[in-house]
């Protein structure tokens, strides 16, 4: 299940837990979700909703795993805000719909939290660990895009009610696109985007006051030949992040793809700070049957 239309983080994607030891930086592979859903079909839109009655914890490198926090995260320790912990019943509604140009989506999420409040605790060894709590939340949402000739233009923002605390977070940006660029059959494409979150420096999100400059390139082959490469930056402290990815088919079989991600200039304060010497590259082959 996903929700949002950015590049450079999807706030709204908040149903379906996020597999930090597969996706470790972009978080945009998820762990699977047990559901019950209604979908209904309207001349007015889509309506969805959601009955999740199970939750999953968030999955952490262990101290060997790479990259990996200079203080451990001890999942034995987990805790939650509710009695009901992993069994507690959460809600998800959400309406979708295209209006001319325009493709808007409207969510509401009540339940426990995906990402969790990382405590420092100790152990029964005694060690400094830090223990996740899943607190209960209640999220507002909407994702919109609005697609005119070769712009796009994308937002995504939430509202959030958490611990008799509110708070908010936006991100938005242009993406315009170079058809058959270059005098071939591939489209280029610029992206640029910004992310707010009105905690400011904090340890649950690193995009609290970011920006981001991509190119794309989709080669529009038979291969689905696709690219892309981008750098992230903290305007507040100057930590910078760089990014790639890239796939491509091989043969009728198989897919290649890479990903890599370099961090510079990293301030203690800054939350990747602790995986700021964890520079990622990975390289995979599936096979599909």
């Amino acid at each position: 299940m996903f929700w949002g239309v950015t590049e450079a983080v999807h706030l709204v994607d908040t149903i379906n837990q996020t597999d930090l030891i597969e996706d470790p930086v972009k978080q945009e592979v998820k762990l699977g979700q047990p559901m019950v859903r209604i979908r209904t079909l309207q001349s007015f839109g889509i309506f969805d909703a959601f009955f999740l009655p199970y939750f999953r914890e968030r999955t952490y490198s262990g101290e060997e795993g790479r990259p990996a926090t200079d203080i451990p995260v001890d999942k034995s320790l987990t805790r939650y805000e509710s009695g009901a912990e992993e069994w507690h019943p959460d809600f998800a509604f959400r309406y979708s719909n295209t209006l001319g140009d325009f493709d808007i989506g409207l969510g509401y999420f009540q339940g426990t939290a995906r990402d969790p409040i990382l405590q420092p605790a100790f152990n029964g060894a005694g060690k400094l660990v830090l223990a996740p709590f899943y607190p209960q939340m209640k999220q507002v949402s909407i994702d919109l895009q609005a697609t005119k000739g070769a712009w796009l233009y994308k937002l995504e923002g939430y509202g959030r009610h958490e611990l008799d605390d509110d708070y908010a977070a936006i991100t938005g940006g242009i993406e315009y696109t170079f058809y058959g660029a270059f005098g071939s059959g591939g489209d280029l494409g610029i992206v640029a985007e910004y992310a707010y979150d009105t905690r400011g420096q904090n340890q649950r999100n690193a995009y609290q006051d970011d920006a981001f400059l991509a190119l794309r390139w989709a080669a529009n082959d038979i291969a689905t030949t696709s690219m892309l490469g981008g750098i992230v930056v903290d305007t507040e402290t100057g930590a910078t992040g760089l990014r790639f990815r890239g796939e491509r088919r091989l043969g009728d079989d198989y897919r290649l793809s890479a990903e890599a991600y370099f961090f510079r200039n990293v301030p203690r304060q800054d939350l990747v700070y602790s995986i700021a010497d964890d520079d990622y590259v990975q390289i995979r082959i599936a096979r599909f049957f």
